[in-house]
């Protein structure tokens, strides 16, 4: 439902299903049906992050509160940066085709999965973690 939001607020005209994500259902012609089924959501940029995570806060550095602060950050932008993922796919396989979505869901998620977790870091270790005193 979150990903039919933001199809809407792009000004697609869809409905959602439990599964499905329908577009084009007012215009009158064959509508496009994009299923998201549990392996294309991000459990497993979810599960890199907390690898990551369970790695990068090793030892006794940094203080908890900015370790909670840390993963807040972190959960929230790997969902919102997986709804943003599952949405780029849709767009591609409706406007362009369904080789260009595999393409994107298959190596494009991988990369900006990986610049996310980058970014993320840089940003954890640049502003968010702060040492024990």
């Amino acid at each position: 439902k979150m990903v039919g939001g933001i199809l809407v607020l792009l000004g697609m005209q869809i409905s959602v299903t439990k599964e499905y994500v329908v577009l084009g259902t007012s215009t009158g012609s064959e509508p496009f049906i994009a299923e998201i089924i549990w392996n294309c959501i991000g459990w497993q940029s979810l599960l890199f992050f907390m690898l990551t995570s369970w790695v990068g806060f090793q030892g006794g550095r940094y203080t908890n509160t900015s370790k909670v602060k840390a993963l807040i950050i972190g959960f929230l932008g790997t969902f919102l940066i997986n709804i943003l993922r599952i949405v780029v796919v849709i767009l591609a396989a409706y406007y362009i085709g369904q080789l260009t979505a595999e393409v994107v869901h298959e190596y494009g998620s991988l990369l900006v999965s990986i610049a996310w977790l980058f970014l993320f870091w840089w940003f954890v270790y640049s502003f968010v973690l702060e040492e024990r005193s």
